[in-house]
């Protein structure tokens, strides 16, 4: 019978299954099934078949071996312990079998040790699997170690490399600056003099065409930049000329409308002085009739009757309306009317006396 779920070794195929150990057992025989990852091997109890050595048996001396710690005497024993079988066995002086509590006592001492047998040798495997893992890690981390430390003599060795040819360049670049500034490269082919004259002597002997050429490819060119800084100047003449034409355009045009509204303001104000002059003249004749008109005096309404403290002797206009022009930018424009009282102290008359 295999295993069951509350001790060490559970099966999941298994027929029964038992959440809790029998009555009578102790709890210290069960281990809790998720103490480790591995995968749980299969446990089964072996049959006993073996006979019991009495007389091996009867030569251990039991307190020594607790008195002096001796595990390899159990080592050697443990196989013969825990496989023998009991169940056929007779007292040698009586022939009677072995008692039944004494034997299922027996027995679970059996069943316990060949399960704590199985489990130290499944707790040895891990323990050989874990300083294996551990031994590789270690080569690891030695063979990283190792490569990091190349590595780095690496790296130096490319720093010092890089100063070097560092240095290298820097002297190269500062030889090739000084070479170019003494000698003079020559433009149509790879050679190089010492002067100015040997250059030119070398291009009028070996390149008369090319050098003929270039010159009057330079004369053209001079030619070309001649007439475009003329085309730049005249051109900055015209637009120079175009501006002060806009500008003078703008003045002319400012200058027009503001003497065409000067002189639309000086007609609508003479044709306003003459409104005026005729608007006095009509008052001043109308005056002068209501004074000759004899029955003027005779009529009882108030409206006209001269007032006493009228020294000029002007009537009085109540509530008759007068039609004048109101000239642009003082107020409404156009024809308005007015009480005649207000445009009287607003006119100006010449005064008439009244005999």
């Amino acid at each position: 019978m295999s295993f069951q779920k509350p001790i060490y070794y559970p099966q999941s195929n298994s027929p029964e299954r038992h959440d809790a150990p029998e009555a009578g057992t102790s709890s210290r025989a069960f281990v809790t099934p998720n103490s480790t990852s591995e995968p749980l091997p299969f446990f089964q109890f072996q049959p006993r078949k073996e006979n019991v050595d009495w007389r091996w048996l009867g030569a251990i001396d039991v307190d020594q071996v607790v008195g002096a710690m001796d595990i390899l005497t159990l080592q050697k024993n443990i196989m013969n312990i825990t496989f023998c079988k009991l169940e056929d066995e007779k007292c040698p002086h009586c022939q009677s079998r072995v008692d039944p509590l004494l034997l299922k006592l027996t027995r679970l001492a059996q069943l316990t040790i060949e399960y704590l047998v199985h489990s130290q040798e499944f707790l040895v495997s891990q323990l050989n699997m874990a300083e294996e893992r551990l031994r590789l890690s270690l080569g690891g981390c030695e063979h990283n170690k190792q490569l990091l430390t190349k590595q780095a003599d690496e790296i130096r060795l490319l720093k010092q490399e890089c100063r070097h040819r560092k240095k290298m360049l820097s002297a190269q670049q500062l030889m090739m600056g000084q070479a170019k500034a003494s000698h003079y490269q020559c433009h149509f082919c790879d050679k190089a003099f010492m002067s100015q004259a040997l250059l030119q002597s070398h291009i009028h002997h070996r390149h008369p065409a090319d050098s003929c050429l270039r010159r009057s490819t330079k004369a053209q060119n001079d030619k070309l930049q001649k007439e475009i800084g003329m085309l730049k100047k005249q051109l900055e003449v015209t637009k120079a000329q175009l501006e002060a034409t806009q500008h003078t355009h703008t003045v002319s045009v400012s200058v027009s409308e503001a003497w065409e509204a000067l002189k639309t303001k000086e007609d609508f104000q003479k044709l306003v002085n003459r409104w005026e002059e005729e608007e006095k003249q009509k008052l001043t004749d109308e005056i002068g009739k209501n004074l000759n008109d004899p029955n003027f005096y005779d009529d009882d309404s108030s409206e006209h009757v001269p007032p006493e403290d009228n020294r000029q002797g002007l009537p009085v206009y109540g509530n008759e309306e007068i039609l004048y022009f109101t000239p642009p930018g003082e107020g409404k424009q156009g024809l308005t009317t007015e009480r005649s009282e207000e445009r009287l102290n607003a006119v100006q008359q010449p005064s008439l006396c009244v005999e």
